[in-house]
């Protein structure tokens, strides 16, 4: 093997010869579609056609430098030997005219000459420069032709519609030459998954010429236009969980996130809001399947923050049962709503676990004694007192990771001897919740003092058994008041009403009591309506406990549903109790019928209906003599 820079295959052998040489070379003289940058192997035939001499050889080839290496040397060359050989020759790259190369063998004795006919191969590549795009950053590249002949015509695509080059043609670019810098940029990012990698490729195109397709990272910022302006920051984010983990989360686990503004600019910042995201794995914001137990929900209005201060925004919500498991990340962001998202905007912060988001996930409960979980558990009436009918209404969600075909619920305490239990017969798949109602009495001998009801479920059912029970039960507190009261004839109050809305049948009807504590001391008096049951039903009595220095009054709104089939006269009891003694007052109201329309304007009300009837009469009359005074 010689080297590149040596006249190719020195070979001398010496050999004593005494006749006439005879020496030959072989070989296609003409090769065509050779691709520039190659290395191309030319075979040919070297023939000693002589008498039995041997001789010596010189072998050279031209140009000097491009002949790389020769294969299969002989040794020796004898008389009516012939050896197939071949040398390479390296093809320069970018090169488009045609090459001519020569063999050269025994001092001269040999040589032959060809012809290397170039193939036309256009071709471009991508050099990226920026490969990351935000709002606020384009991405760059050149394109480069690496062909060996001009390109021109090249023309830009991309794998997103969103995504755009420019500018987005290019005339010509000669071989081996790089274009100025082209931008990929994109205005449009609600097409992008927040949180994930967005890849996007340019190609360059020119005909049937394509070239590589160069990749580019596209981040989506929660900030709609990316993180703009300097004076607002993220000062702290706080995540608090009520159950085992503030970063894997469980169905119906509370969820408190605290987010911390500061103003750190010279100037005052208008009407901030802070909002919160959460997106799935595939870049969907879910934020809005969330349970939010704070009023403004995602977005909370902070008003304006001056320079210098802080200001802190707390959001609760509630993972809903039927939420899907997996992973998430949780974003935020402050902005000023006066001057535009776009100007004023913050979304990132050292507290999160990937500056713009905090990485959670929401499990599904893999626990079988945590399988069922009670929400939104609401007692009816609020304030109980003995010998009241109480409802306890609760949602029953199966939170665990697998379904169920039947489920009791149980509700117990001994002490009011309650022992009840609810039947679902229907089943409750994962994540799915049913609204469950016990309706039970205080009996009149209780106590004053908060008794703990326990709900507990069984689950798992098989062949008539329930061979699953929760490990807790969820205790829910009732609180009595008022209880044991007896009758006395010492007057411990004053009670009187108006009624405040039209008593009508079918319709709500509203009546203000007013108590005043007749006492010498601070009492507190619990308000009860009864009596009412064969007319009406009641809605609400607001409030229900008042307490009222001596002397005092205070007024309490009776709300009841008047029965369709109610009409005429109908009466209650409106009830105050303390300290074991009890006032009352009978309040009798007059039902109108709710077919009339002029009911509820003349009833009761006996002038009305006389001047209502004279003006009829005088219209009559108008009418009679209108018409005597036309017929003349």
């Amino acid at each position: 093997m010689i080297a590149k820079n040596f006249v190719l295959s020195l070979l001398t052998l010496f050999l004593v010869f005494s006749s006439v040489s005879a020496l030959t070379i072989d070989a296609n003289q003409t090769i065509n579609n050779v691709q520039h940058n190659t290395v191309i192997s030319i075979p040919f035939v070297l023939d000693n056609t002589g008498d039995s001499a041997n001789y010596t050889l010189i072998w050279s080839g031209t140009p000097v430098g491009r002949w790389t290496s020769l294969s299969s040397l002989p040794t020796f060359i004898d008389s009516n030997t012939t050896f197939s050989l071949s040398a390479n020759f390296s093809i320069p790259q970018y090169q488009s005219d045609p090459m001519t190369a020569t063999i050269i063998a025994g001092a001269g004795l040999a040589s032959e000459t060809f012809t290397i006919n170039i193939a036309s191969s256009p071709a471009l590549s991508i050099e990226v420069g920026q490969s990351k795009i935000t709002p606020s950053q384009n991405g760059t590249f050149m394109v480069r032709n690496t062909g060996n002949v001009e390109v021109s015509g090249i023309t830009f695509s991309t794998s997103k519609a969103s995504v755009s080059v420019s500018p987005n043609t290019l005339a010509s670019l000669a071989k081996n030459t790089a274009s100025s810098t082209f931008t990929v940029s994109t205005s449009d990012f609600s097409g992008l998954s927040f949180g994930t990698t967005n890849t996007v490729t340019v190609t360059a195109n020119s005909g049937t010429v394509h070239s590589n397709s160069a990749s580019f990272s596209v981040e989506k910022t929660f900030c709609k236009n990316g993180a703009a302006g300097t004076n607002l920051t993220l000062d702290r984010v706080e995540i608090n969980s009520d159950g085992e983990d503030d970063n894997a989360w469980r169905f119906l686990d509370t969820i408190t996130v605290e987010v911390r503004v500061e103003n750190v600019g010279d100037n005052d910042v208008d009407d901030v809001t802070v909002e919160l995201g959460l997106y799935d794995s595939s870049g969907v914001n879910k934020v809005g399947n969330l349970e939010f137990i704070n009023n403004d929900e995602e977005r909370i209005d902070l008003g304006d923050i001056n320079d210098g201060d802080k200001e802190i925004a707390t959001f609760e919500f509630k993972v809903p049962a039927d939420m899907d498991s997996g992973d998430y990340k949780l974003a935020v962001k402050a902005y000023s709503k006066k001057s535009g998202e776009s100007k004023i905007c913050v979304d990132s912060s050292s507290d999160l676990s990937s500056s713009t988001f905090e990485e959670v996930s929401v499990e599904q409960e893999n626990d079988e004694g945590k399988f069922m979980a009670f929400d939104n558990i609401k007692l009816t009436p609020s304030d109980v007192t003995c010998g009241d009918a109480v409802t306890l209404e609760a949602d029953v969600y199966n939170i665990g990771d697998q379904d169920e075909d039947r489920v009791r619920i149980n509700l117990i305490n001994k002490e009011l001897g309650i022992d009840s239990n609810y039947e679902i017969g229907n089943g409750l798949d994962q994540g799915d919740n049913q609204k469950i109602t016990f309706t039970f009495d205080i009996p009149q001998s209780a106590a004053d003092k908060t008794y703990k009801l326990a709900l507990s479920s069984e689950y798992d059912y098989k062949n008539g058994n329930y061979r699953q029970s929760s490990d807790d039960d969820e205790i829910v507190p009732l609180i009595l008041i008022g209880c044991s009261v007896q009758q006395s004839t010492a007057r411990i109050a004053s009670i009187s009403a108006s009624l405040e809305s039209d008593a009508k049948a079918g319709q709500d009807m509203t009546v203000v009591a007013t108590i005043k504590n007749l006492g010498n001391s601070t009492t507190s008096f619990i308000v009860n309506a009864k009596g009412f049951d064969s007319w009406a039903t009641l809605n609400e009595v607001s409030p229900k406990t008042i307490t009222l220095n001596s002397g005092e009054s205070s007024d309490v709104t009776i709300n009841l549903n008047v029965k369709n089939s109610a009409a005429g006269s109908e009466s209650f009891i409106i009830e105050a109790l303390a300290n074991g003694k009890i006032e009352s007052r009978t309040v009798e109201v007059s039902i109108a019928s709710s077919g009339s329309l002029f009911s509820g304007v003349f009833k009761n009300n006996a002038l009305v209906w006389v001047i209502g009837i004279i003006n009829l009469v005088l219209i009559i009359l108008i009418i009679i003599v209108a018409v005597k005074l036309s017929r003349r």
